[in-house]
C-alpha cells in the first residue's frame, strides 16, 4: 500500500489537476451509493479550548483552490470558523457512513440551541470518540483531521456572507484551500 504525498500551496497545489482527476475517480469508485448519506464532508474546526469539533455537512463544493460552505449560524462549527479560521474538510466515502450517522444528531455547543434540541440534538464534546473515528494531526497544525477519510483539504476562511439576509441564520463561507492530503490506497500489481 502506498500513500500519496501532501501538497502545500505554492509548491504544487496549482499543479494538482492529475491528482484531482485520480482522487475524483477513486472517490466515485469507493462511494457506496446504497449506504451514502447526505453528508459528503466531515468538517473539522478548532474549539475555544483547542480541541477539535467535527460535524457532518452536505453543503460544500469547491473549484480550483476555493471551497464554498453553507452553514447554520447557530452551530458550533460556524462559531469556531468565525473566531478561528483554520478548517479541515474531510471527504467522506462509503466506509465512514456509520460514523457520520453517529454524528448526525450531535452538536459541539454545550448550550444546545432550542431549534436543535427540538430535532433531537444533544451536546457531545468528544465527537471523535462518539463516532468511533480516529483523529490525525497535520505537520502545519490546525484542527485535527479524520484518519478514516481518504482525502483532507486544509484551508482558512476567506470571507463569511449572509444568505437571504442576516435573520435567515444561514451563512456562506469561502475557504482558501492551503493543503491537500490524500491517502488513497493503491494496489500493487501481482
Amino acid at each position: 500500500m502506498e500513500w500519496a504525498k501532501q501538497s502545500q500551496a505554492g509548491d504544487g497545489l496549482s499543479q494538482t489537476s492529475d491528482v484531482w482527476s485520480s482522487i475524483t475517480a477513486k472517490m466515485s469508485q469507493s462511494v457506496d451509493v446504497e449506504r451514502s448519506t447526505r453528508a459528503m464532508v466531515l468538517i473539522s474546526t478548532e474549539n475555544p479550548d483547542g480541541t477539535t469539533n467535527i460535524a457532518p455537512m452536505s453543503s460544500a463544493w469547491w473549484i480550483g483552490k476555493t471551497a464554498m460552505l453553507g452553514l447554520g449560524a447557530d452551530s458550533q462549527t460556524f462559531r469556531n470558523l468565525s473566531q478561528r479560521p483554520a478548517v479541515v474538510l474531510n471527504l467522506v466515502d462509503g466506509q465512514a457512513v456509520d460514523a457520520v450517522d453517529r454524528l448526525a444528531l450531535l452538536t459541539g455547543r454545550s448550550d444546545v440551541p432550542e431549534s436543535k434540541a427540538a430535532r433531537g440534538y444533544t451536546y457531545e464534546h468528544d465527537k471523535f470518540a462518539a463516532a468511533g473515528l480516529t483523529p490525525t494531526e497535520f505537520e502545519n497544525g490546525g484542527p485535527l483531521g479524520v484518519a478514516e477519510c481518504l482525502i483532507q483539504l486544509q484551508g482558512r476562511v476567506r470571507t463569511i456572507s449572509s444568505i437571504d439576509g442576516e435573520d435567515s441564520g444561514i451563512r456562506a463561507i469561502e475557504v482558501a484551500i492551503t493543503a491537500v492530503t490524500s491517502r488513497i490506497y493503491r494496489r500493487s500489481p501481482r
